[in-house]
């Protein structure tokens, strides 16, 4: 009986642990008209330690996302359900977002500014617009 209790508890030790593991998931990545920029979605988060988002980060197309790594040149966070999210590029260096019925959107929002990498500007609304 007391293998069987040391043998429970283990296991409740052991799935409490996995289950405050991190999340690093790409989503998908969409690629801007030239092709030399990317928009990659992911979800990220601990459970424990931080909450979970769904992240968006612009970078150069050879470059990859990492949660909560500053490797883009400009991205922002927004709920773990990205469903409503809308991308899209407007041009080689302008991404708009769309999550509509969410009111404090983005709840995050960077830019690099590193005068040798390039320059992306965000655009955020309800409504996608026509190109």
């Amino acid at each position: 009986m007391k293998r069987l209790s040391r043998l429970v508890v283990s296991c409740v030790v052991l799935s409490g642990l996995a289950a405050c593991g991190c999340v690093d998931e790409p989503v998908y990545a969409l690629p801007s008209p030239d092709g030399t920029l990317k928009a990659e979605l992911r979800h990220c988060g601990c459970s424990l330690t931080t909450y979970r988002r769904t992240q968006v980060t612009v970078l150069e197309s050879s470059r990859k996302a990492e949660c909560m790594a500053s490797t883009g040149v400009a991205g922002f966070d927004a709920p773990l359900d990205h469903t409503p999210l809308t991308l899209q590029w407007l041009s080689g260096d302008t991404l708009h977002a769309s999550y509509p019925g969410y009111p404090d959107f983005p709840q995050t929002q960077y830019s690099a500014g590193d005068p040798a990498r390039p320059t992306v500007k965000l655009v955020f609304g309800d409504a996608t617009p026509a190109p």
